[in-house]
């Protein structure tokens, strides 16, 4: 793990926890908290606002090569 709130982070949302609101800094892992649970056997809706549409962008390239089914 990059950081214990990472750890703790990923724990929570793999119980299926409701919502969750997750503040990291840049670079320490927040796309596998949403990308996660897309891939998992009983995968359920994961909504993810994003403030800059070059975040849109990149995170679409990376959803796209990992097969991960996505709606904009």
């Amino acid at each position: 793990w990059r950081l214990a709130a990472q750890e703790r982070a990923v724990t929570t949302v793999i119980s299926w926890t409701k919502q969750v609101v997750v503040i990291i800094a840049t670079g320490e892992g927040k796309s596998l908290l949403f990308m996660l649970p897309c891939i998992l056997p009983d995968a359920r809706v994961t909504i993810l606002v994003l403030p800059l549409v070059s975040l849109r962008g990149d995170l679409l390239r990376r959803v796209r090569e990992l097969g991960i089914d996505h709606l904009v």
